[in-house]
């Protein structure tokens, strides 16, 4: 939620505080005052804005576009001042930085120049030939993912306090990796703009909250000297748990759900037999019991218990385990052609 003031007057005292400043009066002020008005002006019907001027500290390379608190800045590439990211080296990194509201997110004052700053400027579109994108912007990044040490690469960056991308008909596709099906990008295809090849189907990371850590399940005191234990006896038991994890495969969850259904009710169907037939035959045997000398019937009815069980209770449960092992093989193996979980897409 907002936190400031749409109109700050404090905002327009002078950097420096030997200088004595005083705050523009607003269209209101003038007309309690009873002073007319003879035009629109003080930010009315788009007129510009009463605002303390900030601005970009720009450098030797830099060209500057300013209108208002905006601005387009085109030069080296900056993280910060003018040593910093890919400028510091002097190698090419042209950079169009389209800022709005310079400094909003801190103490802006009226003729302040700030340097590039990713976190306190109001909005941006980023578009760089050469940066580390998620070193300059603040973006976690996960060893544990195969993520090496940043290298700078071109890249495009948005950041705002709300980002939306809209598509009226023809959809929305994140895709990573090269161009299929063009020309004009040499024998061995596309590559990037280093002239490098490209990594073998890049991730996809939907990354809530900026975080790619992990945390601990919530375990009672009395009950952590026996989470090795667990560990140890159930190897699918993991107590840390990561915020990034890989999404699920919809069409493979649905054929191993299917196929656990199926295991379910050839384990359902065989506990229904068991049971009527240990009902039936103990009835019988039940009734034979009442006549000492006839136990042939309690015989017969012995062993047709015998059978059934034998049928529908061990060798069921045998082949029960077998299609377990199998699904767990098929669905729950990393290497499986039907894997549910996604090499490449990993949300939180």
């Amino acid at each position: 939620m907002p936190t400031k003031n749409k109109f700050d007057k404090t905002a327009f005292d002078s950097c420096s505080p030997d200088v004595t400043t005083s705050s523009p009066a607003t269209p209101q002020q003038l007309v309690d005052e009873g002073i007319p008005l003879q035009k629109q002006t003080g930010g009315l019907a788009s007129t510009p804005s009463i605002q303390p001027t900030v601005q970009r500290n720009t450098a030797y390379g830099e060209k500057v576009i300013y209108f208002g608190n905006a601005g387009i800045i085109m030069g080296p590439q900056r993280n910060t001042n003018e040593i910093s990211g890919e400028a510091r080296s002097g190698f090419p990194s042209d950079t169009i930085d389209i800022v709005v509201g310079f400094n909003d997110g801190g103490e802006p004052c009226n003729g302040q120049q700030v340097n590039v700053n990713s976190i306190t400027d109001a909005a941006r579109v980023y578009v760089s030939r050469s940066v580390k994108i998620d070193t300059m912007f603040g973006i976690a990044r996960s060893a544990r993912n195969g993520e090496e040490a940043e290298k700078p690469m071109s890249a495009v960056a948005m950041k705002a306090d709300s980002v939306r991308i809209i598509s009226r008909g023809g959809g929305i596709k994140l895709v990573t990796g090269r161009a299929q099906g063009v020309t004009g990008a040499g024998q061995k295809g596309e590559r990037n703009s280093l002239g490098g090849d490209y990594r073998q189907s890049p991730t996809i990371d939907l990354i809530a909250g900026n975080n790619m850590g992990s945390h601990h399940l919530p375990f009672p005191y009395v009950m952590k000297p026996f989470i090795n234990v667990a560990t140890r006896l159930l190897p699918w038991f993991e107590p840390e748990q990561n915020y990034l994890q890989p999404a699920l495969m919809g069409e493979n969850t649905e054929v191993a759900l299917a196929a656990l259904i199926d295991i379910v009710s050839d384990l359902a169907s065989a506990i229904m037999t068991t049971n009527t037939a240990l009902t039936v035959g103990l009835s019988t045997l039940a009734t034979n019991c009442a006549t000492i000398l006839r136990l042939q019937p309690s015989v017969a009815a012995l062993g047709a218990i015998t059978d059934v069980t034998r049928r529908y209770g061990m060798l069921s449960n045998w082949s029960i385990q077998n299609q377990m092992v199998a699904w767990e093989k098929n669905f729950l193996d990393s290497n499986a052609t039907r894997y549910i979980c996604s090499k490449n897409v990993n949300i939180t």
